[in-house]
């Protein structure tokens, strides 16, 4: 469990230091220094099914990458107005 602990935070801030936005599994992977996509991936699903951040899956085919992006207005923040 000490590793989850370790790579949430490392996620949510890799997602605000990139603009709230990071395109692509891999870059993710390689900005939060996860070893297996995997496991990166069961805790983006994880931190999505909290509201966290939302994920926009990729159609697939050459060039296409899922987009994870931070929700503006999560519980427990004031409101963002774009």
């Amino acid at each position: 469990m000490s590793g989850i602990s370790k790579i949430i935070p490392a996620i949510l801030q890799c997602l605000e230091e990139h603009d709230g936005e990071m395109q692509g599994t891999e870059q993710l992977s390689l900005a939060t220094y996860t070893a297996r996509k995997s496991h990166l991936v069961y805790l983006v699903r994880r931190l999505c099914s909290n509201g966290d951040i939302t994920i926009v899956k990729s159609n697939g085919g050459r060039g296409c990458k899922t987009i994870y992006k931070r929700n503006p207005n999560q519980t427990g923040l004031p409101r963002k107005t774009p």
